[in-house]
């Protein structure tokens, strides 16, 4: 990005303007209910992002609300895609232990649980809850909730024991 062109009174390149702009236009759009304009932006936005540092957050930023977009306009198979960059990015910036790994493993958990990949819906449950219950506390509230989302996922995958262990495991 070293060569793009920049304000000289502020140090802000035109790349890191329109990329503002941009997650503007999609913060705005979402808020309105236009998730079809959000996705656009968003998309404007990273590729924009795509230019900056490799450490830079904006791009896991930009990468985590187009999975939002993609949630909540459920195309499901797109947020899939890119949640799972957001956390490769955030298990390389912050490590694989980290809170806001959980937070997206978490997330990617649900979506594939929705999507009936149980196999891939498992390993991410058990990634966030290991990480969330290290880091908040087994009767902490997200804890609580990502062990019933789990326990549901066994029940359909007719493991009713395991999810009755998991059940009486909690505090």
């Amino acid at each position: 990005m070293a060569n793009a062109p920049q304000n000289s009174s502020t140090g802000i390149t035109n790349t890191e303007t329109s990329w503002h702009d941009h997650k503007q236009s999609a913060e705005k759009a979402v808020a309105a209910g236009r998730m079809d304009l959000a996705e656009t932006n968003w998309l404007v936005a990273l590729k924009l992002a795509e230019g900056f540092e490799k450490a830079d957050k904006r791009y896991a930023f930009t990468l985590e609300k187009l999975a939002e977009c993609y949630f909540k306009m459920g195309k499901l198979n797109r947020a899939e895609i890119f949640c799972e960059q957001v956390l490769a990015v955030y298990s390389n910036l912050y490590g694989k232990e980290h809170i806001d790994v959980a937070c997206i493993a978490g997330n990617l958990a649900m979506i594939c649980h929705a999507l009936k990949n149980f196999r891939k819906a498992q390993k991410y449950y058990l990634t966030a809850l290991e990480i969330k219950n290290r880091e908040l506390g087994s009767d902490h509230p997200e804890v609580t909730k990502l062990r019933s989302n789990y326990a549901d996922l066994l029940r359909m995958t007719n493991r009713e024991n395991e999810a009755d262990k998991l059940k009486t495991g909690a505090s």
